[in-house]
């Protein structure tokens, strides 16, 4: 899928697209679904929003599918990855009192 503002194509775009129909969880996703309609028409939990605007996830079994919508609105990437793992909450507690305990010795606030 890609915007249809979109001119030229990258590199690494693929040889051939897509020729099939695209579902998540039930729903259909082309390159003019709004993410409110994915999120209506599909099963189980929302895309919820990315690090970035724009950028939407949902974590399905051991994957994390990636939704981009361009400027204009439109759709223009669909990606599924691997997630990294999590963090255990022991280790962020850790990180977190060893900024602390840097900010002590340096004297920042």
């Amino acid at each position: 899928m890609r915007s249809p503002l979109t001119t030229g194509e990258p590199d690494f775009w693929p040889h051939k697209l897509f020729p099939g129909r695209l579902f998540v969880d039930g729903g259909p996703i082309t390159s003019k679904s709004d993410i409110n309609d994915i999120n209506r028409d599909k099963k189980g939990k929302s895309f919820g929003r990315g690090h970035t605007q724009g950028l939407y996830r949902y974590n399905v079994a051991a994957f994390a599918i990636h939704l981009q919508y361009g400027h204009d609105r439109s759709l223009t990437t669909f990606g599924m990855s691997k997630p990294l793992l999590e963090t255990p909450p022991e280790r962020l507690e850790e990180v977190r009192q060893e900024e602390l305990r840097i900010k002590q010795e340096t004297g920042q606030p």
